[in-house]
């Protein structure tokens, strides 16, 4: 994660740990921005269509991934 503030920390932690490219990651916090996705925001989807549904860090069913970003957001 880089030092700039960044609102959304859990979405940046699963862009990190997903190795996404930081342009994809900054559009991300970009589009969580405008959809005013909730802060623990980590990923969308939108496999129904319908536009982006967003996942929470609440909603993350792997104990491994969870454990990933909290340490990843610990790091931070």
């Amino acid at each position: 994660m880089t030092t700039k503030r960044i609102k959304y920390r859990y979405l940046a932690a699963w862009d990190e740990m997903m190795a996404s490219s930081p342009g994809w990651a900054a559009r991300n916090q970009e589009f969580a921005e405008e959809d005013g996705a909730p802060i623990d925001a980590v990923y969308w989807n939108d496999a129904l269509g319908g536009g982006r549904k967003w996942r929470r860090f609440v909603d993350v069913s792997s104990e491994r991934t969870r454990d990933v970003i909290a340490q990843l957001l610990k790091k931070g």
